[in-house]
């Protein structure tokens, strides 16, 4: 079997899984919670993002921007 198709096959398997998953969002404050359940209904992934302040989404913004000019700039 090559590579390509063994690689495949682990993707299928993995998104069939992902299917079969329940994902639940709560908000508290500056943080947002990401619970993911199994097909039994156990929790099988928590995550948890906290919100960016205006300082940090601009800092965000003007990397994405840099990151942008740069290929263009490369890639031309």
């Amino acid at each position: 079997m090559t590579p390509v198709v063994a690689s495949k096959k682990v993707y299928i398997k993995a998104y069939k899984k992902f299917l079969k998953e329940t994902v639940h969002y709560k908000v508290n404050a500056d943080k947002i919670n990401v619970l993911t359940y199994d097909k039994k209904g156990k929790l099988s992934e928590a995550k948890v993002f906290k919100r960016l302040t205006k300082e940090e989404k601009k800092l965000d913004y003007n990397y994405e921007c840099d990151v942008r000019d740069d290929k263009k700039l490369f890639h031309s």
